[in-house]
C-alpha cells in the first residue's frame, strides 16, 4: 500500500497469532492431534511400534511392505504435523536400524514420496527435527490434567525407555517455561515504539525471570535421563557429525552446560521470533536491565553464555543428519523424489526458535563458524 506524502505508515500490532505462535504454549503445538484418519492406520501401527521393530531389526523389511499411500486425505496443519512426526520417527529408524555401521543410501519411494510431500506442505525439512521431536510430540495422559512431567507422555517413540522419554519431555517443559519470556518480548517491543520505559523495565524483568525458569526445567534432565542410556542408545537415533559433542570437555555430565555452570543450549541456526526489522533495532540498552546487577542478572548472564567462544559448533542432543555424517557421506537418495543423494542436517534441541528469538531480541552475534552453521540447519518453526 502506497503511504500518502507527509504521513508515517502505521506498524501493525505485535501479536503473537500472528506469527502462529500460542499465548499458552508458545512454540509447542497446542494439544497435538495423536491419530490420522483411517487411510493411515499403516503409518500409524509402524510408528506405535518403532521401538520393538528396531530392537528385533524388522522396521526395514515392515516398512517395504507398507502400501504406498497418499497424503490427499490430509487436512489442517494438525493433521500435516502428526503426519511428518510419524513419517520422520519411522525414517529414522528405518536408517539408523543396524547402527551407524549398517546405514541405507536409499529412502524407498512407499515413505520418502510421502514425507517429501508433507515436508514440503509444512515448509519443513524432510529429516527429524525438534519440531517433530518436541514441539508436536506430547500429549497428556489425563486431558484435564496439568502439564507437568508426571501427566505427559510423548506420542511416538524409539529405543531408550524412560530416558528417552524424559529426554523429550524435560526439552519439552523448558519450552513451556519459555512462554513468558515469549510474551515479554512483544511487550518490551511495544514498550520501546511507545518509550515506556517502566513497561520496558518490567518486559525485561520477565523476560530474566522466563530464563530463570527454564534453567531450573533443564536441570531436572540429570532426574529423568540415564547417560549411559542416552550414549548407548539413545544417541545412534540422534547421532553426530564428525564434531560431536562427546568430544568436548565442557559436556561433561550431560551435555545441557557450559564450562562454567551457566545453562548452554548451544545455537546453530537462526529462526527469529519476530520480524528482523521488528527486533534488531529495538535490543534494549544494558542500563535499562531492571535485574540485579551485572553479573547475577539472569538476561546478561544468557548473553554472556551464548556468546561464548564456544558455543558455535555443538548441540545438547548432538544432530541426527544425513549432513556432514561420516556414516553417510554421500547423503540419502529420496526415492521418488529426487535420484541424487539430498543432505539435510537433523534434530537438535539447539533449533528451538526460543533461543533465536532471545538471541534476537537481546543483540546477541554469534562467530562466523556459528553463522556458517546456522545457514545450513533446518528451521523447526510452525
Amino acid at each position: 500500500m502506497e503511504v500518502k506524502h507527509g504521513t508515517e505508515e502505521t506498524p501493525l500490532p505485535l501479536a503473537l497469532t500472528r506469527f502462529q505462535v500460542s499465548e499458552e504454549y508458545g512454540f509447542l503445538l497446542p494439544d497435538p492431534l495423536t491419530q490420522l484418519p483411517a487411510p493411515y492406520a499403516p503409518w500409524m501401527e509402524i510408528a506405535h511400534h518403532l521401538p520393538q521393530l528396531i530392537a528385533s531389526h524388522r522396521l526395514r523389511s515392515r516398512v517395504h511392505q507398507m502400501p504406498q499411500l497418499s497424503t490427499r486425505h490430509l487436512r489442517g496443519r494438525e493433521e500435516l504435523h502428526l503426519a511428518h512426526l510419524v513419517l520422520s520417527f519411522i525414517t529414522t529408524g528405518y536408517v539408523w536400524q543396524e547402527g551407524e555401521e549398517g546405514t541405507v543410501k536409499v529412502l524407498p519411494r512407499n515413505l520418502a514420496v510421502p514425507f517429501w510431500e508433507v515436508s514440503q506442505a509444512l515448509g519443513l525439512p524432510p529429516i527429524l527435527s525438534h519440531m517433530d521431536f518436541v514441539l508436536a510430540n506430547w500429549r497428556r495422559k489425563n486431558p484435564k490434567g496439568p502439564l507437568e512431567i508426571e501427566n505427559l507422555d510423548t506420542i511416538i517413540s524409539l529405543p531408550g525407555g524412560e530416558s528417552l522419554r524424559g529426554f523429550t519431555l524435560v526439552t519439552l517443559l523448558v519450552e513451556k517455561a519459555a512462554v513468558p519470556g515469549i510474551k515479554a518480548i512483544v511487550q518490551a517491543i511495544c514498550a520501546i515504539r511507545q518509550r515506556d520505559e517502566e513497561t520496558l523495565r518490567r518486559a525485561l524483568q520477565e523476560l530474566a525471570e522466563a530464563i530463570g525458569d527454564m534453567s531450573k526445567a533443564l536441570k531436572r534432565m540429570h532426574d529423568y535421563v540415564d547417560p549411559a542410556v542416552f550414549y548407548a542408545v539413545i544417541r545412534i537415533f540422534l547421532s553426530g557429525t564428525r564434531e560431536s559433542i562427546w568430544a568436548n570437555p565442557s559436556a561433561h555430565k550431560g551435555i545441557l552446560t557450559s564450562a562454567d555452570g551457566h545453562w548452554d543450549l548451544r545455537a546453530s541456526m537462526l529462526v527469529p521470533l519476530l520480524p528482523r526489522e521488528a527486533l534488531s533495532p529495538l535490543a534494549p540498552p544494558k542500563q535499562l536491565c531492571a535485574c540485579e546487577p551485572r553479573g547475577n542478572c539472569l538476561v546478561e548472564r544468557w548473553k554472556h553464555s551464548r556468546t561464548r567462544a564456544d558455543c558455535a559448533g555443538t548441540t545438547p542432543c548432538g544432530a541426527q543428519r544425513w549432513k556432514d555424517n561420516p556414516a553417510m557421506p554421500d547423503g540419502l537418495i529420496y526415492e521418488g523424489v529426487s535420484e541424487e543423494p539430498m543432505a539435510y542436517s537433523g534434530g537438535s534441541a539447539a533449533q528451538s526458535t526460543v533461543l533465536h528469538a532471545f538471541d534476537e531480541f537481546l543483540g546477541i552475534h554469534h562467530s562466523e563458524e556459528s553463522k556458517t552453521r546456522e545457514q545450513r540447519a533446518p528451521a523447526s518453526c510452525q
